[in-house]
């Protein structure tokens, strides 16, 4: 009788202590609200450094302002071939290793600059300018076109007015002296150099490339 009585209370003390599961799951597992992840992630991301040249880069040189011109692209041997043909550079003391193409007409030059180093009719910097401001070269190189233009339409004899709308969100280096005005572009993350010549407002010269100094 009295073990019976014993078994009795004891089961009733065990009722009397047992405990919500759901309390119990609060209180042995630690968990956040889902709502707190992604402010908790994107801290985690924020903590991480960026350098700062990658958001420089993205803003003021996201690309080149031109590469090419009539297809022939900035340090591109195919596109040398395919366009010109074999053309190999000579060398003028005191100015250039470079080789000169004419339009159609002559009266326009594109001339090409070797890369320092480089392979077999690696030309990385472009100079179109009128062909009666420098002596002419013998070159029996020539392009059936009428004109040198960029990717871009950027071309000798367009206006001020016309090049600044192609490139109006670009920050410049402009100098000026009397009728003659250069616009110049400089990514000094890829080495890349841009220089636009306007006489009375008129392109007359342009060069673009890798700028190895």
């Amino acid at each position: 009788m009295r073990y019976k009585a014993c078994l009795i209370v004891t089961l009733w003390l065990i009722g009397c202590v047992q405990v919500d599961p759901k309390e119990t799951a609060k209180n042995t597992v630690s968990t956040k609200p889902a709502d707190t992840l992604p402010e908790e992630k994107k801290q985690v991301q924020d903590s991480i450094p960026v350098p700062k040249y990658t958001f420089e880069e993205e803003r003021d040189t996201l690309g080149l302002l031109d590469s090419s011109v009539n297809g022939i692209f900035l340090s591109d041997p195919k596109s040398v071939l395919k366009e010109i043909g074999p053309i190999d550079p000579v060398d003028i003391p005191g100015e250039c290793e470079c080789a000169t193409v004419y339009n159609g007409d002559k009266s326009q030059a594109l001339i090409l600059y070797r890369a320092y180093g480089g392979r077999k009719y690696e030309y990385d910097v472009y100079n179109v300018k009128y062909s009666s401001s420098f002596n002419k070269r013998d070159s029996s190189s020539f392009l059936d076109v009428k004109e040198f233009k960029t990717e871009n339409g950027i071309r000798l004899g367009m206006s001020e007015a016309d090049f600044i709308n192609i490139y109006s969100g670009k920050k410049w280096e402009v100098s000026k002296k009397g009728g003659v005005k250069e616009y110049t572009f400089h990514n000094e993350y890829e080495t890349y150099l841009a220089v636009y010549t306007f006489n009375n407002g008129i392109l007359v010269e342009f060069r673009i490339g890798y700028d190895n100094s």
